[in-house]
């Protein structure tokens, strides 16, 4: 036989507290399998942004430029200087513009 209980004016039986019971379970039950997908989202996107970085360092590894002697020239001639100059200029005032 179901038992009745009255709250503040209501009646509250058996049957609703178990409807209550499986609808706090429903919603727990949701907030895991929320919590689950937002964490594999998660790994997924680092995942992914790992194997990017990898993939830039292997593509910068890979280019064989002698970086060393680049920069030795990049030193010594006027030409080069005067053009990285205006490049950097012109480089800052981009970045101050997007900021």
């Amino acid at each position: 036989m179901e038992q009745e209980e009255v709250l503040e004016g209501v009646t509250v039986t058996d049957s609703h507290l178990d409807q209550a019971a499986a609808l706090q379970q429903h919603q727990f039950i949701q907030a895991q399998q929320l919590q689950q997908q937002h964490m594999q989202v998660l790994q997924q996107f680092w995942h992914d942004q790992l194997q990017e970085v990898d993939h830039l360092i292997d593509t910068k590894a890979k280019n064989g430029l002698p970086l060393a002697r680049i920069k030795k020239i990049m030193k010594f001639d006027e030409d080069v200087k005067v053009h990285i100059s205006c490049d950097s200029i012109r480089a800052s005032n981009l970045t101050g513009r997007q900021r």
